[in-house]
Protein backbone atom coordinates (compact mmCIF):
# COMPACT_ATOMS: atom_id res chain seq x y z
CA UNK A 1 0.00 0.00 0.00
CA UNK A 2 2.84 2.47 0.64
CA UNK A 3 4.29 1.84 -2.34
CA UNK A 4 0.99 2.51 -4.01
CA UNK A 5 0.89 5.79 -2.37
CA UNK A 6 4.44 6.70 -3.09
CA UNK A 7 3.73 6.13 -6.54
CA UNK A 8 0.56 8.05 -6.82
CA UNK A 9 2.29 10.96 -5.19
CA UNK A 10 5.20 10.93 -7.10
CA UNK A 11 2.81 11.01 -10.67
CA UNK A 12 0.91 13.65 -8.97
CA UNK A 13 4.18 15.63 -8.34
CA UNK A 14 6.24 14.95 -11.68
CA UNK A 15 2.33 15.72 -13.16
CA UNK A 16 2.39 19.65 -11.61
CA UNK A 17 6.21 19.77 -12.39
CA UNK A 18 5.73 19.47 -16.26
CA UNK A 19 2.29 21.12 -16.68
CA UNK A 20 4.19 24.18 -16.13
CA UNK A 21 4.56 25.14 -19.42
CA UNK A 22 6.66 27.98 -20.64
CA UNK A 23 4.48 31.43 -21.31
CA UNK A 24 3.18 32.20 -24.49
CA UNK A 25 4.51 34.59 -26.84
CA UNK A 26 1.52 36.82 -25.95
CA UNK A 27 1.51 36.18 -22.27
CA UNK A 28 5.32 37.45 -22.82
CA UNK A 29 4.67 40.26 -24.98
CA UNK A 30 2.12 41.42 -21.93
CA UNK A 31 4.76 40.77 -19.47
CA UNK A 32 7.41 42.74 -21.34
CA UNK A 33 4.65 45.52 -21.85
CA UNK A 34 3.56 45.93 -18.47
CA UNK A 35 7.75 46.13 -16.90
CA UNK A 36 8.70 48.69 -19.47
CA UNK A 37 4.96 50.15 -20.34
CA UNK A 38 5.51 50.39 -23.90
CA UNK A 39 3.38 51.99 -25.95
CA UNK A 40 1.99 50.19 -29.39
CA UNK A 41 4.73 50.72 -31.29
CA UNK A 42 6.78 48.91 -29.35
CA UNK A 43 4.43 46.41 -28.48
CA UNK A 44 4.69 45.34 -32.25
CA UNK A 45 8.63 45.34 -32.25
CA UNK A 46 8.50 43.46 -28.92
CA UNK A 47 5.69 40.76 -31.20
CA UNK A 48 8.01 41.01 -34.08
CA UNK A 49 11.05 40.05 -31.65
CA UNK A 50 9.19 37.32 -30.39
CA UNK A 51 8.09 35.46 -33.09
CA UNK A 52 11.97 36.28 -34.59
CA UNK A 53 13.22 33.86 -30.99
CA UNK A 54 10.17 31.37 -31.71
CA UNK A 55 11.36 30.67 -35.56
CA UNK A 56 15.08 30.41 -34.74
CA UNK A 57 13.88 28.13 -31.75
CA UNK A 58 12.09 25.86 -34.13
CA UNK A 59 14.97 26.16 -36.63
CA UNK A 60 16.97 24.47 -33.69
CA UNK A 61 14.61 21.94 -33.15
CA UNK A 62 16.01 20.00 -35.39
CA UNK A 63 19.09 19.05 -33.46
CA UNK A 64 17.78 19.14 -29.83
CA UNK A 65 17.68 15.02 -30.04
CA UNK A 66 20.74 14.13 -32.39
CA UNK A 67 22.82 17.20 -31.45
CA UNK A 68 21.87 18.87 -27.77
CA UNK A 69 25.16 21.01 -27.90
CA UNK A 70 24.16 22.42 -30.90
CA UNK A 71 20.75 23.08 -30.05
CA UNK A 72 21.58 24.91 -26.91
CA UNK A 73 24.41 26.90 -28.81
CA UNK A 74 21.76 27.76 -31.21
CA UNK A 75 18.79 28.86 -28.59
CA UNK A 76 21.43 30.53 -26.91
CA UNK A 77 22.33 33.00 -29.63
CA UNK A 78 18.58 33.05 -30.83
CA UNK A 79 17.95 33.88 -26.89
CA UNK A 80 20.96 36.75 -26.88
CA UNK A 81 19.39 38.54 -29.78
CA UNK A 82 16.47 38.63 -28.37
CA UNK A 83 17.57 40.41 -25.63
CA UNK A 84 19.45 42.74 -27.36
CA UNK A 85 16.28 43.85 -29.66
CA UNK A 86 14.21 44.12 -26.79
CA UNK A 87 16.84 46.38 -25.17
CA UNK A 88 16.96 48.53 -28.61
CA UNK A 89 13.35 48.87 -28.62
CA UNK A 90 13.07 50.42 -25.07
CA UNK A 91 13.34 54.69 -24.55
CA UNK A 92 16.31 56.09 -22.88
CA UNK A 93 13.93 56.42 -19.80
CA UNK A 94 12.59 52.96 -20.24
CA UNK A 95 16.14 51.22 -20.30
CA UNK A 96 16.60 52.31 -16.55
CA UNK A 97 13.88 49.49 -15.79
CA UNK A 98 16.20 46.42 -18.18
CA UNK A 99 18.50 45.48 -15.29
CA UNK A 100 16.22 44.92 -13.06
CA UNK A 101 14.19 43.02 -15.79
CA UNK A 102 16.74 40.53 -16.38
CA UNK A 103 17.92 40.19 -12.66
CA UNK A 104 14.67 38.95 -12.11
CA UNK A 105 14.99 36.64 -15.31
CA UNK A 106 18.03 35.50 -13.26
CA UNK A 107 16.15 34.51 -10.44
CA UNK A 108 13.44 32.29 -12.58
CA UNK A 109 16.27 30.54 -13.68
CA UNK A 110 18.44 30.08 -10.87
CA UNK A 111 15.11 28.57 -9.18
CA UNK A 112 14.81 26.00 -12.30
CA UNK A 113 18.30 25.10 -12.15
CA UNK A 114 18.12 24.14 -8.43
CA UNK A 115 14.87 22.11 -8.76
CA UNK A 116 16.41 20.56 -11.66
CA UNK A 117 19.62 19.53 -9.14
CA UNK A 118 17.70 18.56 -6.50
CA UNK A 119 15.63 15.72 -9.54
CA UNK A 120 19.22 14.73 -10.50
CA UNK A 121 18.81 15.97 -14.16
CA UNK A 122 22.16 16.34 -16.20
CA UNK A 123 24.04 19.40 -16.46
CA UNK A 124 23.39 19.72 -20.20
CA UNK A 125 19.97 19.26 -19.85
CA UNK A 126 19.19 21.49 -17.06
CA UNK A 127 21.64 24.21 -19.59
CA UNK A 128 18.80 23.49 -22.23
CA UNK A 129 15.61 23.83 -19.82
CA UNK A 130 17.37 27.19 -18.41
CA UNK A 131 17.80 28.53 -22.06
CA UNK A 132 14.51 27.06 -23.07
CA UNK A 133 13.02 29.25 -20.05
CA UNK A 134 13.52 32.82 -21.45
Amino acid sequence: MKKVLFTLTFCAFATLIFAQSAPTKAEKAASITEAFDLNASQQGLVNKALENRSNAFAEAASFKETDPQTYLNKINIATEMYYMQIRNILSEEQKEAYPGWVKENGKKKAALEKQLREEGVSDLDIKIRIAELD
